[in-house]
């Protein structure tokens, strides 16, 4: 697949990657169906003419927080630096890096940089945003934007090829998601991805220099195959959702946890266990009603013992600190929150906090409403703290 572009009348056309000549300042030809060639020029400087293309790939992101010219990063995975993460924009406005030949540290980050122009104009595994680009015939004026936009972002990853065919972008997602890069999935996604509004040095990336490496912690408890939980990165956050329903959206990946808790709690105590079906059976050979009844108590008491985890706070308390070892003092801008809106309530616990803020903004959203005159704008910033929890809570989460 090609560059996919729309012409005056909207009807929608294909460009592909014909060549990549770099060995100058490197230049690529796109060809359109009808044979017509058009020429971009690689707007940096190369450290190498020739690189392994094949060794990488590419995926496009959307910072939710806004995207700084200087978020210039290396990526790191398990102590081992596996590429980089630019703005698009770099390719127009490269004034923050420094020049080639200043350090291996900028040599290697032009290299791969020069890596990702050449996998952003193949779109070989990326979808690019169609717009209508009118000087197709100007490689003076044409730049790598006109396929994409000046909000992209991208992230190479680099490894060796049986590596690189099954490395899985969605088991990084909670942790880029923190740092606020939502992927680019879909051609919508340039238009759809909502961007929030937060003070610049309340975002994660604030404290990041040029160059800083970002550590990306993967899920290895399986629940990104959740359908639910999938579903929440790949579509459902990206959108611009009412406050109310986006905390009822979010409370969901706790529902589902804590319905896995339980199911696993009552699997653990076995209830309907041989022992179990012998007392069944003695009870329907009783002879007497006072063994019946004796008989019937014990079943009761062994089925009432592996389902005594019913109580929800019960099971939010099992979460938090059994399966993922949380606390509040983790989320002290949550805890700010939920006592504003929480006044009357005394909580401590984490538990006590996410329950009572549960049960306050589910069941009594009409008098939050009505106290506070703001009460959207309280719900968005504690749906972004909030987010941060169950963040947490995904990459954390223990199977037993």
């Amino acid at each position: 697949m090609g560059l996919v572009l729309t012409d005056n009348s909207k009807a929608h056309f294909e460009i592909t990657l014909k060549n990549w000549d770099a060995s100058t300042a490197g230049e690529g030809t796109l060809i359109n169906d009808a044979g017509d060639t058009f020429i971009i020029k690689y707007p940096l400087p190369l450290v190498r003419p020739k690189e392994d293309f094949s060794s990488c790939k590419i995926f496009l992101l959307k910072n939710r927080f806004g995207s700084k010219d200087d978020n210039c990063f290396n990526v790191e995975i398990n102590n081992q630096r596996k590429g980089i993460i630019f703005p698009i924009s770099i390719f127009s406005n490269s004034s923050i890096l420094p020049p080639i030949g200043d350090s291996k540290e900028s040599d290697f980050f032009y290299r791969f940089l020069h890596i990702s122009y050449y996998h952003l104009l193949s779109a070989d595994l990326v979808i690019n945003k169609i717009n209508e680009v009118n000087n197709l015939f100007d490689p003076s004026s044409l730049k790598i934007q006109d396929f994409y936009d000046d909000e992209t972002v991208v992230l190479l990853y680099h490894d060796t090829k049986d590596q690189l065919s099954v490395f899985d972008l969605q088991i990084y997602y909670p942790q880029l998601y923190k740092l606020g890069y939502a992927p680019i999935i879909k051609e919508t996604d340039y238009s759809e991805i909502e961007i929030v509004s937060i003070p610049l040095n309340e975002t994660l990336l604030y404290s990041y220099s040029l160059f800083d490496s970002i550590k990306l912690k993967s899920i290895d408890n399986g629940l990104i195959e959740e359908k639910y939980i999938s579903q929440l990165f790949e579509s459902t956050l990206k959108a611009a959702i009412p406050p109310l329903s986006k905390f009822i959206l979010l409370y969901q990946v706790i529902e589902l946890l804590i319905d896995k808790i339980a199911i696993e709690y009552f699997k653990n105590k076995a209830p309907f266990s041989s022992k179990m079906s012998a007392l069944m059976i003695n009870t329907m050979s009783a002879t007497s009603f006072r063994s019946v009844m004796d008989n019937v108590t014990l079943i009761n008491k062994d089925i009432n013992a592996a389902i005594d985890i019913k109580k929800e706070d019960t099971r939010i308390n099992k979460l938090f600190n059994e399966k993922c070892k949380l606390e509040i003092s983790d989320f002290p801008k949550l805890e700010s929150l939920s006592k504003t809106l929480l006044p009357e309530k005394n909580c401590e616990t984490l538990t006590e906090h996410v329950y009572a803020l549960r049960n306050k903004i589910v069941h009594d959203y009409h008098n939050l409403s009505g106290q506070f005159a703001d009460i959207d704008d309280l719900l968005r910033n504690l749906n972004i703290e909030f987010e941060k929890l169950i963040f947490e809570v995904i990459v954390k989460y223990e199977n037993c």
